[in-house]
């Protein structure tokens, strides 16, 4: 229980978890809101109808605590642990009051809400609007060469459920794990179910090659000593008109892999594809489907966990988890999943799984993508923020509702070690008894 916060700011929140059975008696517990839990005296609400309450400060509620375990000292250890984490967690949870972030606010009224999705830098918008421009020839180009999976895109990429799909991925099974729900590869099949690129032949070879950066330079008359702009890239395609030869595709192909399929935090062209735009004859015959699932791999297990960085085709992550939930709105059938999914699509089956805003998981997930794994006791992180998501009114904060999620969670984990500890005391238990039937003499 060491790794609860030990002080989460918000506005009064309501926590009567012994406070049914131990204190029935008394209302439940509110602390002011912008004073902390070590400075500010919790006041006892009054419930609707009566006249008053009385006032109780932060060390009696300590000390009540302390008395509450000395009079169920007669249980098993295992049984206090649990009871002292949860008085623990219930003096945590009324400390959460530090500031006005969690005050429940107004239908209609502007939240200030960051990102919740960390710095992703993966957006589609810009490669989609750059598609979108091409002539239709050169469009009727790419897709002769594979990559016309990449054309349609909707530009959508909403950042809460990026984050919500981010929390899902498994790098260690390379799936997208939903407790309760289900789970969804993300391998070479399914990067070609979405994009239809390439997916077979030799792996694609992805790093900075002095030799191979040369060329490329020499290839598209580039000075200086620093890597293209993205942006002066993009005018410089632009300017090539109706041009649809190997000099077009070569320069589509560096802005598909640095911008979108491998993307990175520049805005330069990555030098590691310079090989793989400069060999652009053995594309076909190149893997670009298991590149892009082992990129999506890679980027998890190498995520920056101060900066919570991952940078990857996060795209490829809501496709499929949106194409598998259960819903009665109407989608195409094509073959290319990428194309099925535009901007109106996305908002209408977002806004049928979404509990409450920036909380997801309310549509099931298709029957092929049910596991059979057995749920475990609690279901991480999702499942508390769906949990606090179903019990909190959906006008309430949703940084404080995040930082809820977060106290739970860690509450839950303790109480699963706990319990079982606990089994295993009486599992040892049973074993040291005699197995003679007492009823026979």
């Amino acid at each position: 229980m060491n790794a609860l916060p030990r002080r989460i700011r918000g506005g009064s929140i309501l926590f009567p978890l012994f406070h049914a059975r131990i204190h029935a008696p008394d209302p439940p517990l509110r602390l002011p809101v912008g004073e902390p839990l070590s400075s500010a005296a919790m006041t006892v609400v009054p419930p609707p109808g009566s006249r008053g309450g009385t006032r109780m400060t932060g060390r009696s509620c300590s000390l009540r605590s302390q008395q509450l375990l000395e009079k169920l000292s007669h249980l098993p250890q295992q049984m206090l642990s649990i009871i002292s984490y949860c008085c623990t967690f219930t003096r945590t949870f009324c400390s959460c009051q530090g500031s006005g972030e969690g005050v429940e606010v107004a239908p209609g009224e502007d939240v200030e809400r960051p990102s919740q999705a960390g710095r992703i830098r993966a957006s589609p918008v810009r490669f989609a609007n750059f598609n979108a421009s091409l002539t239709p020839l050169q469009k009727s180009e790419l897709v002769s060469r594979l990559f016309g999976g990449l054309l349609n895109l909707s530009g959508t990429l909403p950042a809460d459920l990026t984050k919500f799909l981010v929390q899902s991925y498994q790098p260690q099974t390379s799936e997208m794990v939903f407790p309760g729900r289900g789970r969804i590869r993300v391998d070479a099949d399914s990067v070609q179910g979405v994009f239809n690129l390439p997916n077979r032949g030799q792996k694609v070879r992805y790093l900075v090659d002095k030799n191979a950066t040369r060329r490329f330079r020499q290839a598209f008359n580039i000075t200086g000593n620093s890597h293209p702009q993205i942006t002066t890239w993009l005018k410089m395609i632009q300017d090539m008109a109706r041009r649809t030869d190997d000099i077009f595709f070569m320069a589509w192909l560096a802005v598909a892999f640095s911008t979108f399929l491998a993307p990175t935090t520049a805005l330069k062209l990555s030098p590691k594809c310079y090989g793989l735009v400069l060999d652009h004859q053995m594309v076909k015959n190149t893997n670009i489907c298991l590149f892009v699932a082992e990129h999506i791999n890679e980027a998890f297990r190498n995520m920056d966990q101060e900066k919570q960085t991952v940078c990857c085709c996060l795209y490829h992550l809501m496709i499929p988890y949106l194409d598998a939930l259960v819903h009665d709105i109407p989608v195409s059938n094509c073959a290319i999943r990428s194309n099925a999914c535009d901007s109106t699509l996305i908002a209408k089956v977002i806004k049928k799984d979404t509990i409450s805003p920036g909380v997801f998981g309310k549509l099931e997930l298709k029957e092929e993508y049910r596991g059979t794994e057995q749920t475990p006791l609690f279901g991480g992180i999702l499942q508390a923020e769906a949990f606090v998501a179903f019990k909190l009114p959906i006008t309430y904060n949703p940084q404080k509702r995040e930082k809820i999620a977060k106290v739970v969670n860690e509450l839950c984990k303790a109480v699963t070690e706990q319990v079982g500890t606990f089994i295993e005391a009486v599992a040892k238990i049973d074993d040291e008894e005699s197995d003679i039937d007492p009823y026979v003499q």
